[in-house]
């Protein structure tokens, strides 16, 4: 029995009931890439390197879903779409944005946002100091945006707060110190319990990922893949 793809033919060759069989082994369907797929490709690939990113810290805090990839991908589907070029996505360029999904479960969501007390830039949240119950922590993830040569990438860091970490602002519990005006930074608040955990995304005052969200941005991320086709 004989079975194999001559690549360099495009054919593919089996047997069946003793004949040889040769068939084609590319497709003859014209390659599609309208705006709205190539859209949403685009999307799909800078979900996959934040994902690639990610995986390693937030993987067991994305607990809706049987798999945490499946969890975060439906998530990041939600997040506007960034267009990088195919060289960018080949190397896994990830732009620091808000709304990154970093965890999902079924404790009551944190709100928080950036703000500042009195002159020190601070993490404003909604928590209560007896909003903890004994048996849950407070864990505060941090995406930094890095280059690494030439390509921008995130690095993430997760750590466990104590209550010493907070100032109390008009009854509610705050993060206070100068790391939280960096623009380059955003950060991500998740209440923990066991294996559970509360819902939460990124927030950041970084705009930096406007720049790939352009018209232009879009033109040229489409032409390194050859360009766009009519509807």
């Amino acid at each position: 029995m004989v079975d194999g793809r001559i690549k360099s033919a495009g054919v593919t060759f089996f047997t069946r009931g003793g004949k040889t069989i040769v068939r084609s082994a590319t497709s003859r369907q014209p390659k599609r890439r309208t705006e709205k797929q190539f859209i949403k490709r685009e999307g799909f690939a800078h979900n996959l390197s934040l994902w690639n990113t990610l995986s390693g810290t937030c993987d067991t805090l994305l607990t809706a879903r049987s798999r945490p990839y499946d969890c975060f991908m439906s998530l990041g589907a939600k997040l506007p779409p960034v267009f990088l070029t195919r060289h960018e996505n080949a190397c896994g360029m990830a732009l620091l944005m808000p709304g990154i999904p970093v965890s999902c479960g079924t404790l009551t969501d944190i709100v928080y946002r950036l703000g500042s007390v009195g002159s020190s830039p601070a993490l404003l949240t909604s928590l209560m100091p007896d909003d903890m119950h004994g048996d849950e922590c407070l864990l505060l993830v941090t995406l930094r945006q890095i280059l690494q040569g030439t390509v921008p990438r995130l690095k993430v860091t997760k750590r466990q707060l104590a209550a010493a970490d907070f100032t109390v602002v008009d009854g509610r519990l705050a993060l206070v110190g100068d790391a939280f005006g960096d623009d380059h930074c955003g950060w991500a608040l998740v209440r923990r319990r066991g294996a559970l955990c509360s819902t939460q995304t990124m927030v950041t005052a970084s705009t930096a990922y406007r720049a790939y969200q352009t018209d232009e941005a879009l033109l040229r991320a489409a032409e390194s893949y050859g360009g766009l086709t009519a509807p």
